[in-house]
C-alpha cells in the first residue's frame, strides 16, 4: 500500500519566519543589555548630586505675576509640597502668544490681546537654581522629592507661598 502523505518541505516562507523569530530574541535580549549597561541616575554612584541652573518658561500670565517670581523665591512640587528649588537672576517678561488655527486652516500667533499690563498677558523666562543629579541620557532627577524625573520641555505644577505656576524647562546648565 501506497502512503498518500505528502512530505512538507521547507520553504521560503518558513526561513522569513524563522529569521523573524531570531531578529525579535535578539533585539529583546539586545534590550536587557543596553538597559544593564545605562547608567541611572537614581543609583549610579559616578553621577554626583550637584547643583544646576534649570532654565523655565511658563505662559499666559497677568503682567503682576512677575513680582512674584524676585530672586530667592522657593519653589515647591505643587503634588507633594517637596522642595524643588529656588528663583536667582532676573525674570524676562514679555507679551503672552497665543497660537490658533485661522478659518482658512493657518496656524498663526498673536500677542498681547489686552491693550494695558494690568488686564494684559505675558510670558515669563528665568532661573530656578536646583540641587539634582543629570545624567548624559537627559535625566535630571532631585532626590530629595522623592526621585522625581525632570524631563526638558514637559510642563509640571510648582508652588511657591503666593502661587501656583505650571512651568516648562528649557535647560539644564550645571552651577560652577
Amino acid at each position: 500500500m501506497e502512503n498518500n502523505t505528502a512530505k512538507k518541505k521547507f520553504n521560503a516562507v518558513d526561513v522569513v519566519i524563522v529569521l523573524l523569530l531570531v531578529l525579535c530574541l535578539a533585539a529583546v535580549a539586545l534590550r536587557f543589555v543596553v538597559a544593564q549597561n545605562t547608567p541611572d541616575p537614581y543609583t549610579d554612584p559616578d553621577i554626583p548630586t550637584q547643583k544646576y541652573y534649570l532654565n523655565y518658561l511658563t505662559r499666559d500670565h497677568r503682567y503682576s505675576v512677575a513680582q512674584y517670581l524676585e530672586e530667592g523665591t522657593e519653589f515647591r512640587f505643587y503634588d507633594t509640597n517637596k522642595p524643588f528649588g529656588v528663583t536667582t537672576g532676573n525674570v524676562e517678561v514679555f507679551d503672552a502668544t497665543k497660537w490658533y488655527y485661522n478659518s482658512r486652516g493657518e496656524y498663526i500667533s498673536t500677542t498681547n490681546y489686552a491693550t494695558d499690563e494690568i488686564a494684559g498677558r505675558c510670558d515669563i523666562q528665568g532661573t530656578l537654581l536646583v540641587e539634582g543629579k543629570y545624567s548624559d541620557e537627559g535625566v535630571f532627577v532631585i532626590e530629595e522629592s522623592e526621585k522625581v524625573n525632570i524631563a526638558l520641555n514637559k510642563p509640571f505644577l510648582l508652588r511657591s507661598h503666593k502661587m501656583i505656576v505650571s512651568v516648562v524647562i528649557t535647560d539644564i546648565i550645571p552651577a560652577e
